[in-house]
């Protein structure tokens, strides 16, 4: 009984958290503007973010291409069939094993396989337009330390993925879900404490006017600021950038060391006050309700299509447990992740935009947002005239002239 009207009835309940929590707004609401983008923005300046975002896209799409097609082989071919037989003879009758070494085969190959495509987009257009620091061999580090970390975690949690299938059946994919949610969470928590610092060094704000003015700002946002720190980013990257991460006691605040050197106080405050938005509105935590509710129905849909298969016994398939199934389930996963970037994207822009309001009302100064908007297009290379089918599928930040142009419409109903 539980398992038809019970998974029936959790799909619906997380549909219902997926979709509360994604339509803060019944449709996404956008900021008209009639601003041309000559006013704030050379030629040149409009010419090479243009020309950076258009060979960003096609690197993407051609990786997401390699990557489904690589998963297609590993799935459908004989030489997959050949492989699954070496592994399970090597593997002597050990599932844990043979499960361990089919998705560790599989995560190399990926890396392999994208590594091109990876350099040529992390590491040659980013030097070709001249926004990069990095030295080969510290992208070399860079890339194998990521491989590394990322290549842990996700064999960590297939392993334990095909063992929960194996003990919970056919309700495998609910216990899955908790799992893979309370793993989430677990690393959004952690990850500012143990992998960011392997990556790069952060130092409080050597500011004390600066880190008075930030705490003046965040109490007046009523929003408790734990850390306000500086990331050595300059010796990457020459972009202008600030974040907030983390939940609990690892949330901070961080800053771009060369965004330090390039804005004065109120821009910087400015900035710091979008992030104080994100936390005055509850981001963080309608983030990770959403994205629990879409683990629960992306887990789902990987339980029915995996089962579908095995029942037919496609690709030579029979049941989901199976570590043969490795590549057909991740190819499942990566076009659910593609299928939910939309949705992912329009939330995103709604926080944004939240944020964006909020940096406004707690400064009161429309100038220095309209000044950092301006300098942070022209150092990230944004698109400064976006394409609107692309803003809409895959834009995380509203368009550098509508946020302007909100600044600037604040700016006429806020006159002092």
């Amino acid at each position: 009984m539980f398992s038809n009207y019970g998974h029936k009835l959790i799909i619906v309940i997380c549909l219902l958290l997926f979709i509360s929590t994604g339509a803060t707004e019944a449709v996404e609401i956008t900021q008209d503007t009639t601003l041309s983008e000559s006013t704030y923005f050379n030629a040149q300046q409009i010419a090479k973010g243009e020309n950076y975002s258009q060979t960003k896209r096609t690197i993407w799409f051609s990786t997401l291409f390699l990557t489904a097609i690589t998963l297609i082989l590993l799935t459908g071919t004989q030489t997959a069939l050949r492989l699954r037989v070496a592994l399970a003879i090597k593997s002597n009758g050990r599932e844990w094993l043979m499960t361990l070494m089919m998705i560790s085969t599989t995560v190399i190959l990926l890396r392999l396989v994208k590594a091109p495509l990876i350099f040529f987009t992390s590491f040659t257009i980013p030097h070709r337009f001249e926004i990069s620091n990095q030295s080969l061999g510290g992208w070399i580090s860079d890339y194998l330390l990521s491989s590394l970390i990322n290549g842990i975690i996700l064999i960590s949690f297939i392993m334990v993925l095909y063992k929960l299938m194996t003990v919970f059946k056919k309700r495998w994919w609910i216990v899955s879900a908790f799992f893979v949610s309370g793993g989430t969470i677990f690393l959004f928590w952690v990850s500012p404490l143990i992998i960011a610092p392997l990556f790069n060094d952060f130092t409080p704000l050597n500011n004390p006017q600066l880190e008075s003015k930030i705490r003046s700002l965040a109490k007046k946002a009523a929003v408790p600021v734990d850390q306000v720190l500086v990331i050595n980013a300059s010796k990457r990257t020459k972009a202008l950038n600030a974040y907030y991460s983390g939940i609990g006691n690892t949330r901070r605040i961080v800053i771009y060391d060369n965004l330090l050197k390039q804005l004065n106080d109120e821009e910087i405050l400015s900035i710091i006050a979008h992030e104080l938005g994100h936390w005055q509105k509850n981001h963080i935590l309608k983030g990770l309700l959403f994205g629990c509710g879409g683990i629960f129905i992306g887990l789902y849909l990987i339980y029915y299509l995996l089962g579908q298969a095995c029942s037919k016994k496609m690709f030579g398939l029979y049941t989901p447990s199976d570590p043969g199934t490795i590549p057909l389930l991740l190819l499942i996963l990566l076009i659910i992740q593609t299928a939910a970037i939309p949705p992912e994207c329009i939330l995103s822009r709604v926080f944004e935009r939240e944020a964006d309001y909020a940096a406004l009302e707690l400064t009161n100064d429309a100038d220095s947002f309209i000044s950092i908007e301006r300098k942070l297009a022209i150092s990230n290379l944004a698109d400064i005239t976006p394409p609107d089918w692309f803003v809409f599928l895959m834009h995380t930040h509203p368009p550098v002239l509508e946020r302007i142009q909100m600044a600037l419409d604040y700016k006429d109903t806020h006159k002092k």
